[in-house]
């Protein structure tokens, strides 16, 4: 049995934390016991005389400063170098910086570490930091260059998973037998459905329209031809010639790897112009998720754009969603958040309508570790300072995060070195690869072979 001891502060939230950490990421036993006095974190080992000592600076900030910016980390990190503790430890860098801590030792400490590893984990996991500094894009998202994490250099990595990490060396310091939970790596693929086709195909006038236009204005006879001949067999149910629909593809690439991919379908278009271009209860995508459902694949929720922070809303979609799938069998009830639109509210609007998996913590405009971590983990509900049923799959990699001129807007060569830095990091501590890509973005021979050597190196 682990002990940790800290004073009364923020009891609820400490106590969420620890099972993330200790239940949740490590899979062993602890219990928490307050005292006033204890001005650090204190953790023991039954039976064992040594014991480690961390600073407990990030909750004392926030129990006088709760989601004010006098609780934020100051800038310019120091730097911690690990081989103080051991040579051995399995880090992307033996130096870390150090989120909320202090290098001063006391006399008293038997194992010292100066990171307040629990408080910084919590920061980073629930994202607090976004709900204090009001900087977010065009699309009201909390933008990576907002963020401590890549002020600071570190959102290329894991950096919860490396705290937890040291931690659990020095725990090891104390008892070597102690044993800890085995993760197994993840290669989690997924499809936003947007536009599951072009979106010509439905309407005549529409099609005639574009199709002028490559005729007159933009002088491509060859693409007008093509949108002409889309849009005769799409009404036959042939759909070879639209260059969205690349499901049956998608789904032959990821079954000779054995993988299962969810795709995530809109059911509301609240916005006409942003949240899709259909009818989720149309003949042809209800055969579509048909087809998905019986090649063994996940169907989950794409929010749409303003559900976010929008309790009504969310529930109407979720009685949609319900309606769309009552006679098919979910393993779970999956939610991402159209435009990955996110704020330290989903969680709670996503848990009280029974959805038990997200995956929208993400950046948008980067790949990199949000919330300083692969693996999946619980979220925390600020309101009720409890940790919800809703688990969070961090969204690692989506591909207009990389390739899209608004973003990193890399080459493809750039974006495969920068990508497989990541793999490699998240096989480092065995976590989840959460791999996104729209089926409409798929269109290039480039992008195909991009998508096609992802799949095949990151699935082992």
């Amino acid at each position: 049995m682990i002990q940790i001891i800290s004073n009364d502060k923020l009891i609820n939230e400490k106590k969420y934390i620890l099972s993330i950490i200790f239940t949740e990421f490590l899979g062993v036993k602890w219990s928490l016991i307050t005292k006033n006095s204890c001005k650090n974190f204190e953790i023991k080992i039954r039976d064992f005389d040594d014991f480690i000592t961390m600073p407990d600076i990030f909750f004392n900030l926030i129990s006088k400063w709760y989601f004010k910016k006098q609780s934020l980390p100051k800038s310019n990190f120091q730097q911690w170098d690990s081989r103080e503790l051991s040579t051995k430890i399995k880090l992307v860098n033996k130096k870390l910086p150090i989120i909320f801590g202090k290098n001063k030792k006391d006399k008293t400490d038997k194992i010292f570490l100066p990171i307040d590893i629990i408080g910084s984990c919590f920061f980073m996991l629930t994202r607090y930091e976004e709900n204090v500094i009001n900087s977010f894009d065009i699309h009201n998202r909390f933008s990576v260059f907002s963020s401590f994490a890549k002020k600071e250099g570190f959102i290329n990595r894991p950096i919860v998973d490396e705290y937890i990490e040291i931690l659990w060396v020095a725990l090891k310091k104390i008892c070597p037998k102690l044993k800890r939970k085995k993760n197994k790596y993840k290669l989690l693929v997924s499809c936003d459905v947007d536009t599951p086709y072009e979106s010509y195909v439905n309407n005549l006038f529409t099609m005639s329209k574009n199709v002028l236009g490559d005729f007159i204005k933009r002088k491509n006879i060859k693409q007008g031809l093509y949108k002409i001949k889309n849009y005769f067999y799409s009404k036959k149910e042939n759909y070879k010639y639209d260059k969205n629909d690349k499901f049956k593809w998608m789904m032959n690439i990821n079954e000779k790897k054995g993988n299962k991919l969810t795709f995530y379908f809109i059911v509301n278009r609240n916005l006409k112009l942003i949240d899709g271009n259909y009818d989720v209860f149309e003949p042809r995508i209800l055969k579509l998720i048909k087809e998905i459902k019986s090649r063994g694949h996940e169907i989950g929720l794409h929010a749409s754009y303003n559900s976010y922070n929008d309790f009504s809303l969310f529930k109407k979609e979720t009685e949609i969603f319900k309606k769309l799938t009552k006679d098919i069998y979910l393993e779970k009830y999956l939610v991402r958040q159209h435009y990955l639109r996110w704020s330290i509210k989903t969680p709670t609007i996503h848990n009280h309508f029974g959805f038990n998996n997200d995956s929208s913590v993400g950046y948008a405009d980067y790949v990199g570790f949000r919330s300083g971590t692969s693996h999946e983990y619980s979220m925390f509900d600020f309101s009720s300072k409890k940790k919800l049923d809703v688990k969070q799959n961090p969204l690692i990699f989506m591909e207009g995060s990389l390739l899209h001129s608004n973003y990193m807007n890399l080459n493809h060569s750039e974006a495969w070195s920068h990508i497989d830095m990541i793999y490699k990091r998240i096989r480092l501590y065995n976590g989840n690869f959460t791999l996104l890509w729209h089926n409409s973005n798929l269109n290039r021979h480039l992008d195909k072979e991009f998508y096609t050597n992802c799949i095949s190196k990151f699935s082992s």
